[in-house]
C-alpha cells in the first residue's frame, strides 16, 4: 500500500516521455491536503488546467499541444490507485500516468 507522500499533489515535477521539459501538476481544490498541498485524483485530468505544456513535442516536431489543440480536453490515468478514493474518485500516485492523445506518457518525476 502506498504512503501519502506517494500521491500526487499539487506542485509535483511531471514528465512527458516525448516533451523536452518538465512541467508542475495543478490539481482542483480540494479538502484533502498533505502538507498544505492539494492531493490529485483522476478528475485532475484536464489539459490547460491540471497538465501543462512539455516543449517540443517529439512525436509531432513541435511544441506540445496541452495549452493549444487540446486544451481542456480530458486525458485518461492509467494505474490510479483504487485503494484510496479523494472527494469520490479513484486517487492518482507514483506509479500513475497519463496518455497523451499525440503518443506521450506523463508521469511524476521522483
Amino acid at each position: 500500500m502506498p504512503v501519502i507522500s506517494d500521491f500526487l499533489r499539487e506542485e509535483n515535477i511531471m514528465s512527458c516521455s516525448c516533451g523536452d521539459t518538465k512541467s508542475s501538476f495543478k490539481p482542483e481544490e480540494k479538502v484533502i491536503k498533505f502538507m498544505g498541498k492539494n492531493l490529485a485524483n483522476e478528475k485532475d485530468n484536464i489539459a490547460g488546467k491540471n497538465i501543462f505544456s512539455f516543449g517540443k513535442c517529439s512525436k509531432t516536431g513541435e511544441e506540445c499541444k496541452l495549452e493549444t489543440e487540446l486544451k481542456g480536453r480530458s486525458l485518461e490515468w492509467v494505474n490510479g490507485y483504487k485503494g484510496v478514493n479523494f472527494m469520490g474518485q479513484v486517487s492518482v500516485y507514483k506509479d500513475s500516468k497519463l496518455k497523451c492523445l499525440f503518443g506521450g506518457i506523463i508521469k511524476r518525476e521522483g
